[in-house]
């Protein structure tokens, strides 16, 4: 009798262990692109659990541009998925002002009228081009600020910010000598009205003799991004 009680018992603690799985996670993809300003339920439609346990997600700032690692979790289950956090809502019209910066932190504009730009989407996710014209108030027509190369791209990686050097003559230099440029300190974010765009950055003018620094303060057309 205690052998025929021990083989159900036995029997009924195996058929509980086959019944219960651990819980795994399933992507629908190996890879996901988001927009700035994007939250956790967009990453969240990749991913489910195997038996329905709520999944979170963590790792990616979703406002900045660059390669992320998300981190999710359901249960004791967790995987990685890397998320790319891409430049398109920094695209559209700008108004800006360049100003001197002079060694004591005097700010000189060069003028109180705004210029004209359009930012275009770059050829990586992470990319935003500035062409190297704007419209200019002064002459109401298209100037090469940044000499005649073309354009000029800002690319973004967390917190690392570049813009394409150049040569040439900048537009706001009394004399035509070509020099060589630099930026830095380059900001970009969401902004008031909750659209998202470039701020500011600084450029460096060498021509191997003196150094003389600018800085181009931005204001998006507020316009869907």
């Amino acid at each position: 009798m205690n052998k025929r009680i021990l083989i159900v018992i036995t029997t009924m603690c195996v058929a509980l262990a086959s019944c219960h799985k651990e819980t795994t996670l399933v992507f629908s993809t190996d890879e996901i692109t988001v927009d700035l300003g994007a939250t956790d339920k967009e990453l969240l439609q990749y991913v489910k659990s195997s038996d329905g346990t709520e999944v979170t997600v963590s790792g990616v700032d979703y406002d900045k541009v660059g390669l992320h690692q998300a981190v999710f979790k359901a249960g004791a289950a967790n995987g990685t998925l890397p998320v790319k956090v891409r430049a398109d809502r920094l695209a559209g019209e700008y108004g800006w002002i360049v100003s001197i910066l002079e060694k004591d932190g005097t700010v000189f504009p060069l003028g109180d009228e705004m210029w004209g730009w359009n930012f275009s989407k770059g050829e990586n996710y992470n990319q935003i081009v500035i062409p190297d014209s704007a419209h200019s108030p002064w002459t109401n027509k298209m100037e090469h600020v940044f000499g005649n190369v073309g354009a000029l791209t800002l690319t973004m990686e967390g917190d690392s910010l570049s813009i394409t050097p150049w040569r040439g003559k900048f537009y706001f230099k009394m004399d035509t000598k070509p020099c060589d440029y630099s930026f830095s300190s380059i900001r970009y974010g969401r902004l008031p009205n909750g659209y998202y765009g470039v701020i500011s950055f600084q450029m460096t003018e060498t021509d191997g003799k003196y150094t003389n620094q600018y800085r181009f303060d931005l204001e998006k057309s507020p316009v869907a991004d």
